[in-house]
């Protein structure tokens, strides 16, 4: 296992940074607390540790991920809906940015090891900086697209945690039908901008087995096709009719009176 100098880590002054983030979870918890990852683990912290929020920097690091999750558990994407997307926004003094190439060089990292399977060591590293008062580790997303940021709000100390209820994403928004129309990158893209246009910044991911060059202007969001989804439901047997015991006792005596006429006759 590859191994770094924790005292070289301790001597970095961090950096400061205005981050607008992204998470997405499932629907009922709070997107604030990092709980889950203090009792489960994470990439940055160990089991029964302490609190870390996992944010994607960007949209396309969300679905990135998201499918990258359901691929490790071997489920489909589907099977982990619904959830809830939230925009999470701070100003961060303290930092550890493992992408910046000087700071790899000062701790002796590689930058395979920070997307190892095994998270033995970026555990470590993520207990190192927890220790030394860093707010946060900004490391590239093991699923290959973008950055992720590990916070830590036990360190945030005066810093200002603005969290945003974006939109929900469920199967209902997914349209069914053939690979290749517009799927939950297009919906994260295109419900959760506020400008009312949506940009084509997911092009560098699809979902598995999906083709075709997306296209790469501008489209205004009222001209994208509507995402539904056709729910048929079978018809109904056909019953027969019921008639009312009034009904059926006034045609009993008007063929009683009927025999009655014939008899009288013959």
């Amino acid at each position: 296992m590859p191994s770094f100098d924790p005292r070289a880590l301790g001597q970095l002054t961090g950096t400061a940074l205005s981050v607008v983030a992204y998470r997405n979870q499932a629907k009922g918890f709070d997107p604030r607390s990092g709980d889950g990852a203090r009792r489960l683990g994470g990439r940055f912290n160990p089991p029964h540790s302490f609190p870390v929020l996992y944010l994607c920097l960007t949209r396309p690091c969300v679905v990135a991920e998201l499918t990258r999750q359901a691929e490790r558990q071997s489920l489909s994407v589907e099977d982990l809906l619904p959830r809830e997307l939230f925009e999470i926004s701070a100003d961060l003094d303290k930092i550890l940015d493992l992408t910046d190439p000087e700071t790899l060089d000062a701790l002796g990292i590689a930058p395979p090891d920070l997307v190892r399977e095994d998270h033995r060591f970026t555990q470590d590293i993520g207990e190192t900086a927890h220790e030394h008062g860093f707010q946060a580790v900004r490391s590239p997303s093991a699923a290959g697209v973008d950055h992720v940021l590990a916070m830590f709000p036990e360190n945030l100390a005066g810093a200002v945690l603005r969290v945003e209820l974006v939109g929900p994403v469920d199967d209902k928004r997914r349209p069914r039908g053939p690979v290749g129309r517009h799927d939950l990158s297009v919906t994260l893209r295109g419900k959760f901008r506020g400008d009312g246009a949506v940009r084509n910044d997911t092009a560098h991911h699809r979902w598995p087995g999906q083709t075709g060059k997306p296209p790469a202007q501008r489209t205004p969001a009222d001209e994208l096709p509507k995402l539904r989804t056709r729910v048929r439901f079978p018809s109904p047997a056909p019953q027969r009719k019921r008639r009312s015991p009034h009904f059926r006792g006034r045609r009993a005596g008007c063929r009683f009176g009927v025999a009655i006429g014939l008899v009288t006759l013959t």
